[in-house]
């Protein structure tokens, strides 16, 4: 089989299987599973992959590279061919188009960051057949690549965009890295932030016009500690230190939506700073941090319309029930 035919297999599926843990190991089973497409090159391949994407993680260029060279590669690059089905009002939806145009934005260094690029609409109260083929549990978000594969949960979908090349090097959103890695596995769990948080607002999915009992205030400020601490100690304005990370993205789109609940539905509580035991300085600088980022400016609602919303259905996922979107929440 020619070089480059195998070339493009091989990044094929190291955009599917980034090196992780171990990255010999994860060689040696690649190799085992597609050995009939050249092993000692694909090996060779996936060894320079994981080296770009450590170096790329560090801030590093490669040899003879200024930084001049580096944008004109970068301008050069074109989108991926994938596409988000999702719900434009949906937080775990929103974790995926986040990370999405991240990556858009670290390697097509002169476009516009434009979601309507790979975001399918879907109406989740009228769901249309076309989705339902590709995704028969009728869930969002979910990704469909190239090839047709569909990957599905949120987290899983954010670490398969970390991994693709966007057409260039693309430097990492740490995806790879086993703690940024074992925290996005584990943040919706119960007694975690998104659980917590959803538990304050109403419980589920409600939203209540009343502050929650002692024991869930305290649940949630407890939560918000942990991060706080967290990024105090990573000495940076990110959860894992300087630079954003798929963490970052996990639970971005939760403390966006909590915020303005608290402030409406919770006698203007503010989140990270109504704590107890003092404000959560770290938490709401990297809220606010997180928030300026044009990312997340490219993907929020007008406040006023989706609180008018909340208002009058009283629940968070009300546009599981009926039509809307980010542009007309």
């Amino acid at each position: 089989m020619p070089r480059a035919t195998v070339d493009r297999i091989a990044q094929k599926y190291l955009s599917i299987f980034p090196p992780k843990k171990n990255d010999l190991y994860v060689c040696l089973v690649t190799i085992g599973r597609f050995h009939d497409f050249g092993g000692v090159h694909f090996c060779a391949l996936f060894q320079t992959h994981a080296a770009h994407a450590r170096d790329a993680s560090r801030g590093r260029r490669g040899p003879g590279d200024d930084g001049r060279a580096h944008t004109r590669r970068m301008s050069r690059a074109s989108a991926p061919a994938f596409k988000l089905y999702t719900h434009t009002l949906c937080p775990y939806a929103h974790r995926a188009s986040l990370c999405a145009l991240e990556k858009m934005k670290m390697t097509m260094a002169d476009a516009p960051l434009s979601p309507s690029s790979f975001e399918v609409h879907v109406d989740l109260s009228d769901k249309p057949r076309e989705f339902l083929e590709k995704c028969p549990r009728g869930l969002v978000p979910a990704l469909e690549l190239g090839d047709g594969r569909i990957v599905t949960e949120s987290v899983r979908i954010m670490h398969a965009l970390d991994a693709m090349d966007f057409g260039v090097e693309a430097p990492s959103l740490g995806g790879a890295r086993e703690d940024v890695e074992a925290f996005t596995s584990s943040c919706d769990a119960y007694g975690k932030f998104v659980s917590a948080g959803l538990e304050f607002v109403g419980g589920g999915w409600g939203l209540v016009r009343r502050m929650p009992r002692p024991a869930t205030v305290e649940k949630l400020e407890r939560a918000v500690r942990n991060l706080d601490a967290m990024i105090s100690r990573a000495n940076g304005a990110y959860l894992f230190g300087a630079e954003l990370t798929v963490a970052d993205l996990a639970i971005y789109p939760f403390a966006e939506r909590f915020q303005l609940a608290m402030r409406e539905f919770q006698d203007g509580y503010e989140l990270g700073a109504s704590q107890s035991d003092g404000e959560a300085n770290h938490f709401m600088c990297w809220l606010a941090e997180m928030r300026r980022r044009d990312s997340a400016r490219a993907l929020r609602p007008d406040d006023e319309k989706l609180l008018a919303s909340w208002r009058r259905t009283g629940r968070l996922d009300y546009f599981d029930y009926e039509t809307a979107s980010r542009e007309h929440p």
